[in-house]
């Protein structure tokens, strides 16, 4: 339910950021990577869940490493997304699940685009790729 959706969402925010996005099966360096990458970001599922209750609140965190092209870390951080909007129709809380993932899915998302530069580490990276 999180896992491809996220892949795309997430594709979708770093080219957002980005001039180009690469997808590599791999974290950090090594065999198949292409030479002309500035970083490798590496984007994992850290939390994903929703309480039980009349509001059903729903959350996802996920986790950020930026490496450089030769696999050193340069930066980690997470973005949490939630949804706490009360469902009018409890007997369809199940089905409403799916749509309030989704809303914290992309509130995660706009936070990854939106705050990415105000990262201390990530900020220093891209001074040293010449992003201004």
């Amino acid at each position: 339910m999180l896992g491809e959706p996220s892949v795309r969402l997430l594709h979708e925010a770093l080219a957002l950021v980005f001039s180009e996005v690469v997808e590599s099966p791999r974290p950090a360096s090594g065999p198949g990577l292409r030479s002309d990458l500035a970083g490798v970001i590496e984007p994992r599922i850290i939390s994903a869940g929703f309480q039980w209750s009349r509001s059903f609140p729903t959350h996802v965190t996920y986790g950020f490493t930026l490496y450089s092209p030769g696999g050193e870390p340069v930066a980690s951080w997470a973005v949490t997304g939630s949804n706490s909007e009360p469902i009018a129709n409890p007997l369809a809380a199940v089905s409403a699940l799916r749509g309030k993932f989704e809303q914290a899915m992309r509130e995660a998302a706009w936070k990854l685009t939106s705050g990415f530069r105000d990262i201390p580490e990530v900020r220093r990276w891209l001074d040293e790729q010449g992003v201004r």
